[in-house]
């Protein structure tokens, strides 16, 4: 699994043309605008910031598989910035209150999308609200272009991580006798 995720890793030349697409976002609010205004990550791909996306990522020798990059690089406009350190299931869990950010309910609800359709887009534009903007930029793009991988063992195999990052970082529920 770590081989097929260095496509995306912090010290990739990938995952720089990543952090520099989203950050030139900040610069072009319109094409942000246009990004975000997308309902899939089927009008992201035919947006040009999505096609610029595509042609720097081109330049850095990547061969990028176009379906899964839209609905990263849809998912990238709804990031305000970029927060190193936790994964994105840990910052999921973290603590508000007594209770995670992300509910374990909704949490649960995000782990039973097995492809990149328009509800997993929609429930992870509603995650990233919920985490205000704030996330880690690398395991975002890492995990989900790599969600709906054709061998099934993948996809379980990240769901779980998820899971383990996720609970292993939760607040613990309050039982109360």
């Amino acid at each position: 699994m770590a081989e097929q995720k260095s496509l995306f890793g912090e010290s990739s030349a990938a995952a720089k043309t990543l952090i520099g697409w989203h950050a030139s976002l900040e610069n072009n609010k319109g094409h942000r605008a246009r990004l975000r205004r997308a309902k899939s990550p089927n009008e992201v791909a035919l947006l040009q910031p999505f096609h610029q996306l595509l042609s720097d990522l081109d330049a850095t020798g990547e061969n990028v598989d176009c379906e899964p990059m839209s609905f990263v690089a849809g998912l990238l406009a709804h990031v305000d910035r970029h927060v190193g350190g936790a994964t994105l299931p840990q910052q999921m869990a973290a603590p508000k209150g007594n209770n995670p950010v992300v509910s374990p309910l909704r949490f649960r609800r995000l782990l039973e999308h097995r492809v990149l359709d328009e509800k997993f887009y929609a429930a992870m534009i509603r995650i990233l609200r919920i985490l205000d903007g704030k996330v880690n930029l690398y395991d975002l793009a890492r995990d989900l272009y790599y969600w709906q991988i054709s061998h099934q063992y993948w996809n379980d195999r990240l769901r779980k991580q998820w899971a383990y990052h996720y609970y292993a970082n939760a607040p613990k529920e309050n039982k109360g006798v």
